[in-house]
């Protein structure tokens, strides 16, 4: 029982072809046009990251902001007749 073929005609399947090319984020970047090449997708992905990093830390809240004075209210109803 462990000896069947199957010869028919057009059922031949070809395996797919992996790992051919980029993929993921470099894929993306090199589609948009901003590199060529996956060595210059990963140096704009890296920059992408670093601008990010740098305006998250300028957009944070710092922790020596002044508090708000709500006048010692306490609920809802009390802070919008401050």
């Amino acid at each position: 029982m462990s000896n069947i073929q199957f010869d028919e005609p057009g059922m031949e399947y070809a395996r797919p072809d992996l790992g051919q090319g980029p993929t993921g984020l470099v894929a993306l970047v090199i589609k948009y046009g901003l590199a060529k090449n996956e060595k210059q997708a990963q140096i704009v992905l890296v920059v992408i990251g670093l601008i990010a990093v740098v305006v998250m830390f300028f957009a944070w809240p710092s922790s020596n902001s002044t508090p708000v004075d709500t006048g010692g209210a306490t609920n809802q109803d009390d802070l919008l007749n401050i």
